[in-house]
């Protein structure tokens, strides 16, 4: 018998090769039953949770010991703990949300109720700013006490390396006794550089607050250090030609 050769070879060698349209297809299938497999399975534990919870309220009612319990309550345990978890990780994130916006807004009274003994007081927001920080650029004195008084840490810097010493003395008019408490609750401050290497001493006599100067200097701070263009507080004095700061900081043993 003559046999007949197929009009459409390409057809067929096409069915078996990779790069035709059936393998595409059957990629695609396949792509879609792991899909379809990936949302069973998730549809399966949410059944096998209420169906091990049905078992058990049942096992308790007729007063047997029904071998599924153990796994029941473990899988209950596990699917009610992780969504606890996640409740209070959501809740514990929109509390400290609500306590940075009510320093930043000034709103003693919000930051008093919203204060809890295991809430994080030192952390920063996107540039790097606490809660002290906050404090600090907006002159809030009550919360910045009350902030120190809960333990808020004073030596953490932001992107710029400020610490909050540096914000207070940074915003104008510069309340010294804002500066003053900062000092008092953590000196080790006093001489500390930000990113431009500028100290609060440096900050004070740029600012040209001759009290701040005072204060800084009578709390110990350094005269001689520089910042990262090789200036003294000395030198930014001189260069305003603020008499009564040089006076201070000469006063002080600086000479250059």
């Amino acid at each position: 018998m003559k046999r007949t050769r197929c009009s459409h070879p390409e057809s067929v060698q096409g069915f078996d090769q990779p790069g035709s349209r059936h393998a595409t297809g059957r990629s695609g299938n396949r792509r879609g039953s792991i899909l379809i497999g990936v949302v069973i399975a998730m549809v399966m534990v949410v059944i096998a949770y209420f169906v091990y919870d049905s078992m058990i309220q049942s096992a308790r009612e007729a007063g047997k010991k029904d071998i599924s319990y153990g796994a029941g309550k473990a899988t209950k345990k596990f699917v009610e703990g992780d969504m606890q978890g996640m409740s209070d990780a959501i809740g514990e994130e929109a509390q400290q949300k609500e306590l940075m916006l009510a320093v930043s807004e000034n709103r003693l009274e919000d930051v008093q109720d919203l204060l809890r003994p295991d809430m994080d007081l030192n952390r920063r927001n996107s540039s790097g700013s606490t809660l002290l920080h906050r404090a600090a650029a907006n002159d809030s004195l009550p919360i910045a006490r009350l902030l120190i008084e809960h333990k808020a840490a004073l030596n953490i810097p932001d992107k710029n390396g400020s610490l909050p010493i540096h914000v207070a003395l940074s915003r104008r008019p510069i309340n010294a006794k804002m500066v003053e408490l900062l000092l008092k609750a953590d000196l080790s401050a006093i001489s500390t550089p930000d990113n431009a290497g500028m100290t609060p001493l440096h900050l004070a006599v740029q600012s040209g607050s001759a009290e701040c100067v005072k204060i800084l200097l009578g709390f110990g701070a350094d005269v001689s250090l520089r910042n990262q263009a090789k200036q003294t507080p000395l030198v930014l004095a001189r260069a305003a030609n603020d008499s009564k700061i040089i006076d201070l900081l000469t006063g002080a043993g600086a000479t250059k």
